[in-house]
Formats: structure tokens, sequence, C-alpha cells
């Protein structure tokens, strides 16, 4: 991005990571809905973070686990999106698809790899505990989706510099 500002960097990661956290936490009810017959569950996770390991296990919707953990969910997309975002290298222009696809997949890799590898067990999710691989890909594949179609909807609202300056 040319002369990134980080300003605007944090307002656009602020839009594609509550659209990522959306689609994400989508992903999580779907998932928790097939492999544990209960959608709620997999929000409860990430509250281990603050609760304890324990927390994962909880059942259903349970204050604080389900809010708490939706909670850290959206920071955390937000915290991913601020990366997506301060990697961008040029404006989206509406003939590069893959401009947006890219960068959000290479994104929610890193997120997986980080989230599910590097990080301490008592700092991961929580919801890798209960939920299926597939599920798993699921989640972090609809995360990406969220992070690019944010970016695409940003080339929907902003017209092409050359409509900006006609007079």
């Amino acid at each position: 991005m040319k002369g990134l500002v980080w300003r605007d960097v944090f307002r656009t990661a602020v839009r594609s990571g509550s659209l990522a956290s959306v689609t994400s936490a989508l992903a999580l009810l779907a998932g928790g809905a097939r492999d544990l017959h209960n959608a709620i569950t997999p929000l409860n996770g990430p509250s281990q973070w603050i609760l304890g390991r324990c927390a994962p296990c909880v059942d259903g919707l349970r204050l604080p686990h389900t809010a708490l953990g939706a909670g850290i969910h959206y920071g955390s997309s937000i915290f991913w999106a601020l990366f997506f975002e301060s990697t961008r290298s040029r404006p989206p222009t509406a003939s590069r698809y893959a401009d947006c696809v890219r960068p959000a997949a290479l994104t929610a890799a890193t997120a997986a790899f980080v989230d599910l590898v590097i990080t301490p067990p008592r700092f991961r999710p929580g919801f890798e505990q209960r939920l299926s691989a597939s599920s798993l890909v699921g989640v972090y594949a609809a995360f990406a989706l969220g992070l690019a179609a944010a970016r695409l909807a940003e080339r929907r609202i902003k017209p092409p510099d050359s409509v900006r300056a006609a007079p």
C-alpha cells in the first residue's frame, strides 16, 4: 500500500475482520451442529483464554463462556484482518479477483497454522478440541471468504482513481 496509513489500515481491518468473524462464526455454528449436535458449543472454546482449559468442554449457550468466546473470536478476527490489510500492496482493481482471494487465503492459512500449531494449548481457539478436521477447514475457509468478500465489496464502493479524477 503506497504511503501506508495505519488509521486506514485499522478502519478497513475492522470492516474485513467483522465480516470474516461473522462468516467463520457461521461455519463454527454449522460445524458444531454437525459434529456435536449443538451449534453454539464451539463458540465457548476461545473462552479458555480467561476461564481455563475446561471451557471448550462446556456445551450449549452458557454465560460467560459463550459471550467471552464470541468476543475473543471477534477480536482475533480483527487481529488477523490487520495482518491481511497491512500486506495490501496496491488498491483493489475491478479486474483482479486474485488481489482479494490470494491474500485472504494466505492470511487464513497463516492464522490456522499459528492458532493450531504454534500457539500454546491454553491460547488456542479451543474449538479445535471438539470439531472434526473438515469442520476446522470450513472455519478457516469461511474466514478467508469473509476477508476476500470485504475487499471485493470495497471495490464496488470506491470508484477507480480515473473515475474520481474526472471533472
